[in-house]
């Protein structure tokens, strides 16, 4: 998506439509990338709005705030919820807790119910609670189950790489919409490990320097994980990250190859993952970096 925003002017779309007041879109997981482009092509006027957070097995939430687009309200009813702590998602035996037990600032994976016949089917969703709306929690997408990077204990999540990514964006690339897209290639084969990120950076920038930019996601990688500093960089057993700029169009190729080989998969579900574990995408990925902007 970020891609095919790549060179429209700012504010086109209420040039093109004057009276538009909201946009309706999914803000958060492998689309939060895009969110800052669409909110310069809509200029400063339209709201972005997300009215809900579902799945094929349910409705979650329910979006009660127009100006929180990622913010949610538990539909209560709308299936039988239960939670999963985090540090639960990888027992044998996990052990849930219903709504009441919820805590404000923790993590849970989602647990459902529902009218169709799934009984206790874990979502994968990892949500933070942010709050309670009276005695109804209040929810904002964190991360997929299994989208974290353990090489030695850091637990790195893919909201940690986006929050790394989005800062050095505004930082180094003249904002968030600089970033076409990104994703991370956990690197065993090397000691130490380190992580290969892959980026894409917007048609309309200057090309940045590579090493300059992988330092600052690396210490900002830090700010976000304490423990991939504490656990990783500081005893050297984490390599800093290796950073590779790739060719514009490069992320739309790695979307059309996820097409391609996802059998039977709705068009509309695929994603770019940001955390890397297929080969072939890599290797795509691999032969899309522009000459010199490597820095492992």
């Amino acid at each position: 998506m970020a891609r095919a925003l790549d060179g429209e002017p700012a504010g086109r779309m209420t040039r093109l439509w004057p009276q538009l007041k909201v946009l309706s879109s999914v803000v958060s997981g492998a689309f939060a990338v895009s969110v800052p482009r669409l909110r310069e092509l809509a200029g400063p006027g339209p709201a972005l709005y997300t009215t809900c957070f579902g799945a094929t097995e349910g409705m979650v939430g329910i979006n009660l705030w127009g100006d929180a687009p990622e913010r949610y309200a538990l539909a209560l009813g709308a299936v039988h919820f239960e939670f999963l702590p985090v540090s639960e998602l990888d027992a044998g035996r996990p052990r849930t807790v219903g709504i009441s037990a919820l805590e404000k600032g923790q993590c849970y994976e989602i647990v459902i119910t529902n009218h169709a016949g799934l009984y206790r089917y874990r979502l994968g969703d990892v949500v933070r609670i942010a709050g309670f709306e009276g005695r109804t929690p209040v929810f904002e997408f964190d991360h997929r189950r299994g989208n974290v990077v353990d090489l030695v204990g850091e637990k790195t999540t893919e909201q940690h790489f986006r929050r790394a990514f989005a800062q050095l964006a505004r930082e180094q690339l003249g904002g968030e919409a600089g970033l076409t897209d990104f994703t991370v290639w956990p690197d065993i084969g090397t000691l130490p490990y380190r992580y290969v990120a892959y980026a894409e950076v917007a048609a309309t920038v200057p090309r940045p320097d590579a090493a300059q930019l992988a330092a600052r996601l690396d210490a900002l990688l830090v700010v976000e994980n304490a423990s991939y500093g504490a656990l990783g960089r500081v005893n050297g057993r984490l390599d800093p990250v290796d950073l590779r700029l790739v060719r514009p169009g490069t992320f739309e190729q790695l979307v059309n190859l996820q097409r391609d080989t996802a059998a039977g998969v709705n068009v509309n579900q695929v994603k770019v993952p940001k955390l890397l574990r297929n080969t072939e995408q890599r290797a795509l990925l691999q032969r899309g970096v522009l000459p010199g902007a490597a820095t492992g």
